[in-house]
């Protein structure tokens, strides 16, 4: 059945040009997909583990995501937070490795 579904959906060139224009777009559009997902998962594995002290008292502990000269974005449990350079103090490094699970 499958094999019937391959011949008569990608190999007969007797389909109409808006099918193969579907067939492409559809093809370039889960690579496309694809690509933008696995550089999401590279970029966030590689996320720094911060405490970030602000001046106002508080304590935002997650992975820094995205560091800029006026601001920081830190993904905590609660939530994306994005923290004003000015109101930042200090910000500390904790050392967290992602466990390789072995099975």
């Amino acid at each position: 059945m499958l094999f019937l579904f391959i011949y008569f959906t990608i190999i007969n060139p007797s389909l109409p040009l808006i099918c193969w224009i579907f067939i492409f777009y559809s093809l370039a559009m889960g690579i496309i997909i694809a690509v933008v997902f696995h550089a999401l998962i590279i970029h966030v594995r590689q996320a720094i583990y911060v405490v970030v002290k602000a001046s106002n008292g508080k304590q935002y502990r997650g992975f820094l995501v995205s560091k800029d000269e006026d601001y920081y974005i830190v993904k905590t449990a609660e939530g994306d937070q994005l923290i004003l350079s000015k109101q930042v103090d200090e910000i500390l490094i904790e050392n967290k490795v992602h466990q390789k699970n072995h099975f």
